[in-house]
Parts: structure tokens; sequence; C-alpha cells
């Protein structure tokens, strides 16, 4: 079995964020979690504040809300439809 990874093709973010930056990461569709989790690892390590992270999606998978509460429990995460 092939488990694909993500990686970032597009890197337009800032070098560095303060810790006083508010980050909205937008995925229309999160599935496994995966690049999401990616994506927010990506931020803090540009030194944003996780309690200043927000992620948006559309549609939002219980498998990608479980591996995202357990990697991020201060995150904040808003979904049109969980399925």
């Amino acid at each position: 079995e092939e488990t694909l990874e993500a990686s970032m093709y597009l890197d337009r973010l800032p070098k560095q964020f303060t810790s006083d930056d508010l980050v909205v990461i937008a995925d229309p569709m999160v599935a496994t979690g995966g690049t999401a989790i990616n994506a927010v690892r990506d931020v803090l390590d540009r030194g944003a504040d996780i309690k200043n992270v927000r992620l948006v999606c559309a549609v939002c998978a219980p498998p990608a809300l479980t591996k995202l509460g357990e990697e991020f429990p201060e995150l904040i995460m808003y979904s049109a439809i969980d399925d």
C-alpha cells in the first residue's frame, strides 16, 4: 500500500511571523489532516503563536479532527461541514 505525504510546492509565506500575528490557514477539504498539520507546523516554526492560528475549511472528516485535536489541542478550527 502506498501512502502519499503532503509536500509544499508553493511558499509565499513570510519568513517569520510575530507571536501577535493572526494566521488564517484555508483548506477546502481536510480529509486525513496531513496537509493541515504540516501547514500549522510550518507557521508555528516561523514564529506564529498557536493561539493566533485559525484553520478554516469547507469540509472536514472526523479522522482529521481527531489528529488535529491530538497534535494541536489549542488550535481553533472552523468547518462548514463535518463529514
